[in-house]
């Protein structure tokens, strides 16, 4: 195998390589393939751009305004200048060629450092869609295709476009994302976009008795109940006027589910509202849980949650997935039509999906988790292994790569 200089670019930041996050997972896998890797993300909230070797890797942290916990207007517009500053970098101190960049981005950030290096070294762009955006945007009102805002959309919906068309190659997280993809994008080559999901590098990682009793004891969990997690992103996307529905109705329920919320976001506020209202003695809710915790949280669990605003029209699949598939968890989804994630699960026995806002279906699957842990265990079973056989890091590179190599015949 050719040795290939890769150019990563990402608006979500990580330390190490051993942080869990699923981007740095495949940055692990080129790595490990031998390639001479550089990773360019944000410096949020920094003043200077530091480029570090670390890891056996180029890491460029480019100063930038705060991105992640920002207003949209805000976060649009520091994007712009993240991706102005990352060429200026790019031109001035990264003069080595690049043979593939693969982007890992949303709200089309850094099309101008694409098309640069695209124009500069001839490289092959790979465009992994995570987030469909302006279309999220208009699912959730922020945007329409009307009106004052829908100058608004029909500019970023441009933007959109052309960054399909800078691409030699997409993928999208699911089937429906390509269908998604292909339909709202007429004048994009449909043969270039495919398949490529969320991945992770697997890990066969249990806790012990004492290590699970210690966990909850520390976070303040009944060490007797049946756990159903919640992990990850607390905003209008998720729906969260449903979940505070769900626990609400568990409050009433004579049955052995306790809840546990751990996340933030912009609507953790109302979620705590609830619990410092009604102070519900089946759920628990926790603010800004470290990584290493969560995790060790799904192995003290028994089912994880999906929770997703039913406007959507666009396929999601939420990464926090594969923590729950990673330790062995049976998953109810309550979710949006579009979304196929709950489907897969359902269709491989390891998950249920209903809609978010059928109430009575979503405690139906509660009930049945309850009922038989036998099935559970082997439903969390059936989690892991098709995590290991459809949802590696392995997985992913040999998508892209095979997308790069198709390229040169």
């Amino acid at each position: 195998m050719t040795k290939q200089k890769i150019l990563f670019l990402t608006i979500y930041s990580f330390k190490t390589l051993s942080d869990g996050y699923i981007f740095a997972d495949l940055v692990s896998e080129f790595k490990s393939q031998g390639h001479d890797i550089t990773v360019v993300m944000p410096n949020e909230g920094g003043d200077k751009t530091e480029i570090l070797n670390e890891e056996g890797i180029t890491k460029v942290r480019v100063a930038s305004g705060a991105i992640q916990k920002n207003s949209a207007v805000k976060k649009v517009i520091n994007l712009y200048k993240l991706d102005n500053a990352t060429k200026k970098v790019i031109k001035n101190d990264l003069k080595e060629k690049f043979d593939l960049v693969v982007c890992m981005v949303s709200h089309c950030a850094f099309y101008k450092t694409a098309s640069f290096v695209k124009k500069r070294d001839n490289a092959f762009i790979y465009n992994m869609v995570k987030d469909i955006f302006p279309q999220n945007a208009v699912d959730m009102g922020m945007l329409s295709k009307g009106g004052l805002k829908g100058f608004i959309y029909k500019f970023f919906k441009s933007n959109e476009t052309k960054y399909y068309k800078l691409s030699n190659a997409i993928g999208a997280i699911s089937p429906s994302a390509v269908n998604f993809l292909k339909q709202d994008n007429p004048s994009i080559d449909p043969s270039i976009i495919k398949v490529n999901p969320n991945s992770v590098i697997v890990k066969e990682k249990n806790l012990t008795a004492d290590e699970i009793e210690a966990l909850k004891t520390r976070l303040d969990i009944p060490k007797d109940k049946t756990l159903f997690v919640y992990g990850g992103n607390l905003g209008v996307p998720q729906g969260v006027e449903f979940l505070i529905e769900v626990l609400e109705h568990n409050e009433a329920r004579d049955d052995n589910a306790y809840f546990v919320i751990a996340g933030d976001g912009t609507q953790f506020e109302k979620l705590a509202g609830f619990f410092k209202e009604k102070n519900p003695k089946k759920a628990k809710l926790i603010q800004r849980l470290p990584a290493s915790d969560f995790d060790d949280l799904c192995l003290s669990s028994d089912v994880g949650l999906v929770f997703l605003n039913k406007a959507f029209t666009i396929a999601n699949y939420p990464s926090r997935v594969l923590s729950y598939m990673q330790a062995k968890l049976p998953v109810i989804f309550a979710v949006d039509k579009a979304c196929d994630a709950g489907l897969i699960a359902t269709e491989n026995d390891y998950g249920y999906n209903c809609i978010s806002g059928e109430l009575d279906k979503f405690f139906e699957f509660v009930d049945l988790m309850l009922e038989d842990s036998d099935k559970r265990k082997q439903m969390g079973q059936n989690a892991h292994n098709y995590l290991s056989n459809n949802y590696t890091v392995k997985q992913s590179y040999d998508i892209i790569m095979q997308a790069l190599d198709s390229d040169k015949l």
